[in-house]
């Protein structure tokens, strides 16, 4: 095993379990009374110092409100202001802002992303919600970037947890938790237009009305269109454009009880490849969705909170097209029993009807089924002393196919002093095996009859299993705060994660047919290797002078990926490759927010990503290496009147084009370079 690596889990793994008893006798009863609680002002981020930055609210890691400052996990916020301030139009932009994870094009509608590794066109490891309501994709195990969107001005904040996140949000939180949060309607109240033209982002606009019904309830409508130009260097066009419309109530019937409705319906156009047949067609997408929440204060030391939501997905992807009807229902409750402990409990139920329309290429068996998913979950948060807090929890999961499994995990957060803290924890995380890896059935074509290579066709499928078992983490994590002042701080993680049962393709041996002669590559969905993962995420930010501050990030991250002994396949390294996904090592970016004059602004983004080294395979002979790029993009701000601002954007200006990534899942043939881009954009708030 690598020394680091083997370091890094000793490290976690002691700390994690003794970590109390060297901390009890060196805290400090004060030691966190210098981190003042304030409410975060939206509109002048910087106006606010690092200190007040580490305070704000966040929800995601417990299932309760607490503080950056609190956390025991590796967790980054995305401010409203600097999702205005960003050059992004687009949600997958936007984490682009995050250190840690890995944020790539494909072509101009599919992104790839994912965080602490195995990345491709569905990173099948993180979970992603908007308001808590999930839009991982059952079929495929990952999330369809270019179907998801919404008013980027409406977005309250974005958390980020880089690490296992299911002993709170359950299966497939393996590597990370993303949660969108929208905007209480009290808070978009009056008017909002925005909008956008360039060379590449052809047109884009949002518009929002938020009214008061009565004195305690608010409601706001909205709609949002993107169309975009095709990327240059791709075989056929890959322009796109979605249009999207919705609404929002928000009231407070009583002083501790608040509930929410939302709903939304959304249309998605590409212009693609028809699946496995690689014909140009036109290819679509629409959904929609209801969601409602209520939270109850039901005392000082208790809340109740219960949420239910019905979400419809369906997509066209050219000779197949599919359908997903989603009901969830979530409800916990927060208990402080005294001083020490502070308990989180509840449970869920999720049923998902997933229905194909099957082609001859490409088909389920069964072409529909329902999965249902039953969970409990149970954490306690346990004050050891002023200066340190225990967490421990569990989440009991169980669905129609596959059997009861536990992701617990524990998480120590100490406080040293006023400046500096330590958190670590080990936790256990489980993925779900995808419907494409249990039900699918594809035929495909190797090579036609009558080329040069190999007169005789041959042909492939690939077959799913109802024995293919999930996938599994046990992750070792250990993290630093350091505030040196109200103007610099650091804020790092170091992790080692082993994970086993990882899914991927495996090929057996070919079959040789005489009439007509043929050759077929049997191939299936198997567990096919288990995988060490380690790495380093460390931000610094600095505030140089009241009117400019600068953020750092770096990102490492190194993969071993070994067979498993009863995998039985004829291409073993193409199997280690489609389970490990291609993964950045190194990542460095720099991000400036200046206010060079009271009325103007100006940002930047520098960032550099290394090499994605991708070996040659018996199956890909052409596969290539993705050489290393660093690229800018930048956006110039005028405050014209105080409702209305001017933004001059440009995205990728450092050449004029170049390649970011290219699929594992046979979409090769999709790849095109990003080019360089500038739009201009206006912004009118209005009552």
């Amino acid at each position: 095993m690598n020394k680091i690596a083997f370091f890094t889990r000793l490290t976690c793994a002691v700390l994690t379990t003794l970590i109390s008893f060297v901390a009890s006798a060196t805290t400090d009863d004060d030691s966190t009374s210098e981190l003042q609680s304030i409410k975060i002002d939206q509109t002048r981020l910087l106006s606010l110092s690092l200190v007040d930055l580490l305070d704000v609210d966040i929800t995601s890691v417990a299932k309760k409100t607490q503080k950056v400052s609190e956390t025991a996990a590796a967790i980054s916020v995305i401010t409203q202001d600097e999702i205005r301030r960003s050059s992004a139009t687009t949600l997958p932009e936007l984490l682009r802002l995050v250190t840690g994870l890995q944020v790539v094009q494909t072509n101009a509608h599919t992104w790839s992303i994912s965080a602490r590794g195995f990345n491709d066109i569905y990173a099948s490891k993180l979970l992603v919600m908007i308001d808590g309501r999930s839009i991982y994709t059952p079929e495929f195990s990952g999330v369809s970037w270019q179907n998801q969107d919404t008013v980027l001005e409406d977005i309250e904040r974005i958390e980020v947890i880089r690490g296992p996140g299911g002993t709170v949000w359950g299966a497939n939180a393996v590597n990370g938790v993303i949660n969108i949060i929208t905007k209480n309607a009290k808070d978009t109240q009056g008017g909002l237009l925005s909008v956008g033209a360039g060379n590449i982002d052809r047109a884009f606009g949002s518009v929002r009305y938020g009214d008061k019904l009565n004195d305690n309830t608010y409601m706001r409508v909205y709609a949002k269109s993107l169309q975009q130009e095709p990327f240059k260097g791709g075989k056929i066009g890959d322009d796109w454009n979605s249009q999207r419309a919705g609404a929002r109530i928000d009231s407070d019937t009583s002083g501790s009880t608040h509930w929410m409705f939302q709903t939304e319906a959304n249309h998605l156009e590409k212009s693609n490849y028809k699946l496995f047949t690689h014909d140009p067609s036109t290819q679509g997408a629409r959904g929609a969705h209801v969601l409602g929440n209520v939270k109850h204060e039901l005392s000082e030391n208790s809340d109740f909170f219960a949420q239910i939501y019905y979400d419809y997905a369906q997509q066209d992807l050219g000779g197949y097209s599919s359908s997903n009807d989603t009901i969830d229902i979530d409800v916990h409750q927060r208990w402080r029993a005294n001083a020490q402990h502070e308990f989180t409990w509840g449970g869920g139920y999720r049923s998902i009807l997933e229905n194909s329309n099957n082609s001859a290429i490409y088909y389920y068996v069964p072409s529909s089924r329902r999965e249902r998913i039953v969970n409990l979950f149970l954490q306690d948060e346990i004050k050891l002393s002023p200066s340190l807090k225990l967490t421990l929890g569990n989440k009991l999961e169980n669905r129609d196919s596959t059997r009861w499994e536990a992701q617990p995990s524990a998480r120590v957060l100490w406080t040293v002093s006023p400046q500096h803290s330590l958190w670590s924890a080990i936790s256990r995380a489980v993925r779900t095996p995808a419907r494409l890896e249990q039900d699918s059935n594809l035929n495909f074509v190797f090579s036609a009859k009558g080329s040069d290579e190999s007169p005789t066709p041959i042909y492939g499928t690939l077959t799913g299993s109802k024995d293919v078992r999930p996938e599994k983490l046990i992750s070792h994590e250990l993290g630093w705060r350091f505030q040196a002042n109200k103007n610099f701080s650091v804020d790092s993680s170091i992790y080692y994660n082993e994970y086993k049962d990882l899914i991927a393709y495996a090929f057996s041996d070919s079959v040789l047919t005489s009439n007509p002669l043929s050759i077929t590559v049997p191939g299936f969905f198997k567990n096919v290797a288990n995988a060490h993962v380690y790495g380093l995420e460390s931000t610094a930010n600095w505030q140089a002078t009241p009117q400019l501050r600068l953020q750092a990030n770096y990102t490492y991250l190194r993969s071993n990926l070994s067979l498993l002994p009863e995998t039985y396949t004829i291409y073993p390294r193409s199997s280690l490759l489609f389970a490990e996904g291609l993964n950045v090592p190194h990542q460095v970016s720099l991000r400036t927010q200046w206010d060079f004059a009271p009325k103007w602004q100006w940002d930047m983004n520098l960032r550099y990503l290394s090499r994605i080294n991708m070996p040659l395979t018996e199956n890909s002979p052409t596969a290539t290496s993705i050489r290393a790029y660093v690229t800018l993009d930048t956006r110039l701000a005028w405050k014209m009147r105080k409702d209305m601002e001017l933004s001059l954007v440009g995205k990728n200006l450092l050449d004029k084009q170049h390649v970011e990534f290219t699929s594992l899942k046979g979409t090769d043939y999709l790849r095109s370079e990003v080019p360089r881009s500038a739009y201009l954009q206006m912004r009118w708030e209005f009552h």
